[in-house]
Formats: structure tokens, C-alpha cells, sequence
């Protein structure tokens, strides 16, 4: 499995993470191809479009990332999945759980996500949502 956690900040940033899922695709054709992230959120139709992927998985939906592995099993793909809702009317704060900490003795905490400013250049709250506080 190559989970790609995509970026679309920039136009750059887009075509780096549409890169990085084909070369994960082009190394071994076996493979399950996973995009999450910003992109996966924004850009939904594109890569629903593009059979290099078999899991697109919207921002607000990462946490459910080993319920889509178990979906797939051990047998190969059966289907393309695409889980991805409309984020910008969602309320709910992604909560993600740490079970352990190996070498560090602190734990980073993400207590707010989204943007509620729709500024004519940025994308954040399209890919974010609108702010979110733990």
C-alpha cells in the first residue's frame, strides 16, 4: 500500500502529489495507490478520473484509513473507493488518537483546523473547512 498525503496549496504542490501517485503505481502495479489529503478533498473528480488510484480519502475521513484496508483484504482490489464528503458543511472535529509514543516524551495536539476567511487566493477552507476548535 503507498498512501500519498497530498498537498494543494500551489498548483505545484498538485502536480507533486499527482506524481508521486503514479510513480507509486508505475514501481509496482500490484500495489493499492491511496490519496489523502488536500487534494484528495479538493480534487476529487481529477482523481476520480484516474485509474492509478484505487482509494481517495477526503481530509475529514483519514482516520478511517485502516476500515478501508480491512474493506480491501488481502485478495487485491475489487472496487475504487472514493470517501470524500462535502467539508464545508461539516462541524465535526476529526479526532485522531495517539496509543503510544515511542522516542518522544511529548505528544503533539492539533486543537483547531479549517479556515473561516475565503481570502480570493487560498484554497484552505475549500480543502479545510471552515474552522474547527478541540
Amino acid at each position: 500500500i503507498y498512501i500519498v498525503n497530498t498537498c494543494s496549496v500551489t498548483n505545484m504542490a498538485e502536480r507533486k502529489s499527482r506524481q508521486m501517485l503514479h510513480r507509486a503505481k508505475k514501481k509496482n502495479l500490484d500495489v493499492v495507490v491511496v490519496a489523502v489529503g488536500c487534494y484528495a478533498q479538493v480534487g476529487k473528480e481529477e482523481l476520480s478520473k484516474d485509474t492509478n488510484i484505487d482509494l481517495i480519502i477526503g481530509n475529514n475521513k483519514k482516520k478511517d484509513l485502516i476500515i478501508f484496508r480491512r474493506a480491501y483484504g488481502r485478495e487485491g482490489i475489487s472496487r475504487r473507493m472514493i470517501e470524500v464528503i462535502d467539508i464545508a458543511h461539516d462541524q465535526e472535529y476529526e479526532s485522531l488518537h495517539v496509543e503510544q509514543l515511542k522516542e518522544h516524551t511529548r505528544a503533539y495536539i492539533k486543537v483547531q483546523d479549517g479556515c473561516n476567511q475565503f481570502c480570493s487566493y487560498c484554497i484552505i477552507p475549500y480543502a479545510r473547512g471552515r474552522v474547527r476548535s478541540r
